[in-house]
């Protein structure tokens, strides 16, 4: 195993330079509690140092490689490295923390291995006086050493998927930003306080100058761009949502510096355990649709308004020429003018429908646009 190969794979547990941690410390302390130690350590190396997650019996939080003990049980990573006694051992009695600093006589250590094989930290003990070591100590070394990997590597695991939540989470709010209209998640809570726990980028359609910051949590500044005749009727939609946990679907109209626009709102309820009462749901400008819908109602009650004396007028002269006995062709040449009057008058009407129909079309596409 390489040295940058095990460096990139302590990187990638993130335990560097982190705070302490109970489970690793009670570890720590199980080991000088079982091994009657002074002084133990969980420890990892990096490329210029020996750093502390879990100490007891050490004041420092850290050692320059070269004054370590411990680089020398990460180079042999699958066996436990026992030093009895330190002055007698020739790899470590003119070792700085024997000759001075603590005055070590006896240590201990053992790997901490990652399932790829690389040593990135070790668990040692220590103690300043020298001894004896047993085949059921060295067991039980083995059995901690795997209970700290174990929850190092559960907590890799926690800390990957918390940062896939994140960068998945923010791939959504990028989405939700993109998505035309507004996407929100709205919330009363049983006391009836209201929020916008979230509010998509869309919210700058209805008015670029609003701050989603504290419209999230008081929504008095939306209030007051709901046009004042409907906000009842929202108000009211959403206790009856709430009360039958309906589907909510309502139009209502917003007024921003005098320009009122309409917008479709359509969300689902759902209940929480302490009562709150959360929406998921949209708001999408509607006013095109609005003005489309009132422009062919506008044209359908023109026809039918201008159409129906020309077309009581035809059908008149039709039930008159039916029923005279006496047509001849002179009738029939005054009544043939009636005719054409009355179809000269439809054409003219259908002619200044069809310019007045045009520019309703072209004032549209512009407000579209």
């Amino acid at each position: 195993m390489s040295e940058q190969g095990r460096l990139k794979e302590l990187l990638s547990y993130q335990i560097l330079d982190t705070s302490p941690e109970k489970q690793l410390d009670e570890i720590a302390e199980i080991a000088s509690i079982a091994f009657d130690v002074p002084m133990v350590l969980i420890s990892f190396l990096d490329d210029s140092r020996q750093w502390f997650k879990a100490k007891v019996g050490v004041v420092s939080d850290s050692f320059p490689t070269e004054a370590s003990l411990c680089k020398l049980t990460i180079q042999k990573p699958d066996n436990v490295f026992i030093i009895e006694d330190a002055t007698k051992d020739e790899r470590t009695r003119n070792h700085f923390l024997v000759v001075e600093g603590p005055k070590l006589r006896f240590y201990a250590g053992i790997p901490l291995i990652t399932p790829r094989g690389h040593a990135i930290g070790t668990l040692c003990l220590m103690d300043v006086k020298a001894r004896k070591f047993t085949d059921k100590q060295i067991r039980l070394l083995h059995i901690l050493a795997e209970g700290i990997m174990s929850y190092l590597n559960g907590r890799k695991t926690i800390l990957k998927q918390k940062r896939n939540i994140e960068l998945n989470a923010e791939k959504l709010k990028q989405l939700t930003d993109q998505a035309p209209g507004i996407i929100f998640q709205l919330e009363v809570s049983p006391k009836g306080k209201v929020s916008f726990p979230f509010l998509s980028k869309g919210v700058h359609t209805i008015d670029p100058g609003m701050n989603v910051r504290i419209l999230k949590k008081d929504i008095g500044g939306l209030k007051k761009l709901i046009y004042k005749k409907d906000f009842p009727l929202l108000v009211n939609s959403l206790k009856e949502s709430a009360e039958n946990m309906q589907d909510l679907n309502i139009e209502f109209r917003i007024n921003v510096k005098g320009k009122i626009t309409w917008h479709l709102c359509m969300a689902k309820p759902e209940k929480k355990e302490d009562g709150t009462i959360t929406w998921f749901g949209t708001f999408q400008d509607i006013t095109s649709r609005v003005e489309y819908e009132n422009t062919i109602e506008q044209i359908s009650f023109d026809i039918s308004h201008m159409l129906r004396r020309p077309v009581t007028t035809l059908l008149g002269l039709s039930s008159i020429i039916e029923n005279d006995e006496n047509l001849d062709a002179k009738k029939l040449k005054e009544y043939s003018g009636y005719i054409h009057s009355v179809s000269d008058e439809l054409d003219k009407f259908t002619r200044k429908l069809n310019e007045t129909y045009i520019k309703k079309s072209e004032m549209i596409k512009k407000i579209k646009g």
